[in-house]
């Protein structure tokens, strides 16, 4: 393939093997190993991947068929996507998090041919799957030196290290001429991802997302420009989570390099030594970071000040940009809360982080705040897996108005949103999706008439356009007294608080509101049960002042245990599994109600 020409039409395809031209000596990403990173150059990855489409195709891969990546953040996982959706296959992420029952249940679903396993932990999820019990033909193995891999005892099973050397050899030639065909005849409407949903009421539904599904939403990424020529994208999550693949697909669109950890138990320290500028971060490891800046402050009173003072600086500059203006006095004290904080914040983070996309649940006020003080936006958002992760960003740079903390921002380009006469978001344009694989009836009830997707979620507008997440639709519950409740409205408040990790409200068809609370036992080292219970009692009590009354939590309970997605009481987007912890702490919820 000629790296550097045009195809006829746009695509992600197209732009990496043109960006391979256009930057051939630049470098495209960094992969970790052994704890040191080291970078690829754009004419490495190009040809990795077109050797690995190659491959797929002299394995008798058919257009349109899938290729499921079932690993975590990886550059080799980020390859074989992309060899997917150059071979004009449907590039399927699935979490590794999974457990085997449901990976094998999507895998069937699909009729996926082609599968890309991380290790042996992921393989033997799959195995079940290889034919002739399963739809599975091929299974490809990152992990190098496994033994099953190219053994007569699994036939099916191989080392990515083989594949790859087979696309690269000679022999490939027909089949690369072959994939230079088949990129060059991808169209807009032609079929490139399965994104799943959460998952979070049921098994995860494939959403099928287009070319110009995801070309749109890259512009989209591009016109907002949040990436610039000097970033290093940090990609701690797998390809299935629909913001990660958006942010890491935009890097690729643009030029910019991403660092892939490539699984392992790598420390934090080593991560960061990537030196990011960007990165999308599930809530709990902002928290970590805001828990490791504040930890001394319990002991350095003088430390424990400046932090208060910083808080209140940024707070002020807040509500003085709200007005459109900032007191000369104050953007001097600014300046100083930043350099005060920048060691210590970005010192967490690698030295050189300008902002973070968060995924995975609401980030807390008093974390968003810090991070702000520092000069590190955290910008929140809502897209879903059948937006290709697209919808609203709480930008720093619109109408002069600094990131809302409780908002998930405004309308990005391109984008349509109303919302219907129940407060339920609609959404519109040329990145959302076509349907459910495999699910017509949902497919039919997921879009109004004139063509909106019913997204489910409530939520509702300000006059400015910022828009404000009150919850699943599915999730509303009603009081003995028929107050309708939208539970997640109700928990983000005490969740502004980050000594609270999780909270679930609980009140369908009961007098009044009580929560469960999930906290994070590193916030309460050596503290006593009776002192943990107290210091919850009084958040409870000064975040209810805040409520209506009907919206007031009236008794609760502290969880034996943080929730977890490996107990099942978290999808792997890091959203609740209501039904799940309900009935897992019935008696707790009955106790409250005696």
């Amino acid at each position: 393939m000629s790296y550097g020409q045009a195809t006829g039409h746009e695509t992600l395809p197209a732009r990496l093997f043109a960006n391979a031209g256009r930057y051939r000596d630049r470098i495209a990403h960094f992969y970790c190993a052994h704890g040191a990173w080291f970078p690829t150059g754009w004419a490495t990855m190009a040809a990795q991947v077109e050797a690995l489409a190659a491959a797929l195709i002299a394995r008798a891969h058919e257009p349109t068929e899938p290729v499921a990546v079932l690993s975590s953040s990886h550059h080799r996982a980020l390859y074989w996507d992309l060899a997917a959706l150059s071979a004009g296959g449907i590039a399927v992420g699935l979490y590794p998090s999974l457990d085997a029952a449901t990976c094998q249940q999507l895998i069937r679903h699909t009729e996926t041919r082609y599968c890309v396993v991380e290790d042996d932990e992921q393989l033997v999820k799959v195995l079940p799957c290889l034919a002739p019990a399963g739809p599975l033909r091929t299974i490809v193995v990152l992990q190098r030196d496994h033994p099953l891999a190219n053994s007569p005892d699994a036939p099916g099973v191989v080392a990515h290290d083989e594949v790859l050397r087979a696309g690269l050899s000679s022999a490939s030639a027909p089949h690369r001429r072959a994939l230079a065909a088949r990129t060059e005849a991808l169209a807009a409407h032609d079929a490139a991802a399965f994104l799943y949903t959460s998952g979070a009421t049921g098994v995860p539904k494939p959403a099928m997302i287009s070319h110009g599904n995801l070309v749109a939403a890259l512009r989209s990424v591009e016109s907002m420009q949040l990436l610039v020529d000097t970033d290093r994208n940090l990609s701690l999550l797998p390809l299935a989570c629909p913001l990660q693949r958006l942010l890491d697909y935009a890097c690729l669109w643009l030029g910019v390099p991403c660092s892939y950890p490539d699984g392992g138990e790598q420390a934090w320290t080593e991560l960061i030594a990537a030196c990011p500028t960007v990165m999308v971060a599930m809530p709990h490891v902002l928290s970590d970071c805001y828990r490791a800046v504040y930890k001394p402050a319990e002991r350095s009173p003088a430390l424990h000040e400046l932090l208060a003072w910083s808080r209140d600086v940024n707070r002020q500059q807040a509500h003085d940009r709200e007005r459109g203006r900032v007191a000369s006095g104050l953007t001097a004290q600014i300046e100083l809360v930043r350099r005060l904080l920048s060691h210590r914040m970005r010192g967490q983070l690698g030295g050189e982080m300008r902002l973070i996309l968060s995924v995975g649940g609401p980030v807390s006020a008093a974390v968003i705040e810090l991070f702000d003080a520092a000069g590190i936006p955290i910008l929140e958002g809502w897209g879903m897996a059948e937006t290709c992760a697209l919808g609203t960003l709480n930008r720093p740079d619109r109408d002069r108005a600094s990131p809302r903390p409780d908002s998930i921002g405004q309308v990005a380009p391109g984008v349509e949103l109303a919302l219907s006469p129940d407060g339920e978001l609609l959404t519109r344009g040329p990145h959302v999706f076509s349907g459910y694989y495999r699910g017509e009836a949902e497919t039919s009830a997921a879009f109004t008439r004139d063509g909106y997707f019913r997204t489910g979620d409530l939520a509702r507008v300000d006059g400015d356009g910022w828009y404000y997440f009150r919850g699943r639709q599915s999730d509303i519950l009603t009081t003995s007294a028929g107050e309708p409740v939208a539970p997640r409205e109700v928990e983000r408040v005490f969740e502004a608080d980050p000594r609270i990790k999780h909270m679930m409200v609980v009140g369908d068809d009961r007098p009044h509101l009580t929560a469960l609370i999930a906290i994070d036992r590193a916030h309460y080292d050596e503290i006593d049960e009776a002192t943990i219970e107290r210091t919850i009692a009084g958040i409870v009590a000064s975040k209810n002042i805040d409520l209506a009354r009907a919206l007031q939590v009236r008794a609760f309970r502290i969880l034996p245990y943080a929730l977890s997605v490996e107990s099942g009481e978290l999808t792997p987007a890091h959203t609740l599994r209501r039904t799940i912890i309900a009935d897992k702490f019935q008696y707790l919820i009955e106790e409250m109600y005696d």
